[in-house]
């Protein structure tokens, strides 16, 4: 039997060579299990269902799982001014008020072609829901490119105590 000692370093402890060693070693560790969880819950909580996406080639899919003016609401009342999601959903709002405000209306103030509106109802519908899986995509483009930042790395390496010999190899 042999007894073989070795020293170990926290993630800090290492040179900047054996940094990047690990840095890249774990580049994609974290984004291999649901690491776009967040960015589905926060649409879902919008009432917006991300069904599907790929980074890859920009593609993403989704439905409303509320009434779209629920939607729109929700957001004016819980995002920022400065939020692209709040700008979409005023714009929305204003756009669905011209097409109600503008549809004809007959002597008693009823509308006269409920096809048409509802065609253009459901058109700006269908707009606003593209528009915000778009807002999702690039979040999470974002979400995604901060996983796997050597910043995000670091701390992940770091705060987990992960233990290294010297030439960065995970102990």
């Amino acid at each position: 039997m042999k007894t073989i000692e070795t020293f170990v370093y926290s993630f800090n402890e290492l040179d900047e060579k054996a940094k990047l060693k690990a840095i890249e070693k774990h580049r994609y560790f974290y984004v291999q299990d649901n690491w776009w969880q967040n960015v589905y819950e926060s649409a879902n909580e919008i009432g917006l269902k991300i069904t599907e996406f790929n980074l890859c080639s920009k593609n993403i899919n989704g439905e409303f799982i509320k009434d779209v003016e629920s939607v729109a609401d929700y957001i004016l009342e819980d995002f920022g001014e400065t939020c692209e999601a709040y700008k979409m959903a005023s714009n929305y709002q204003k756009k669905r008020e011209n097409v109600l405000k503008t549809a004809e209306k007959d002597n008693f103030g009823d509308f006269t072609d409920l096809y048409k509106l509802d065609k253009d109802l459901d058109e700006l519908d269908i707009e606003f829901k593209n528009d915000l899986l778009k807002y999702y995509l690039k979040c999470l483009q974002l979400e995604y490119e901060y996983y796997i930042s050597d910043e995000f790395i670091s701390e992940f390496l770091t705060n987990n105590e992960y233990n290294f010999l010297q030439d960065g190899t995970r102990f």
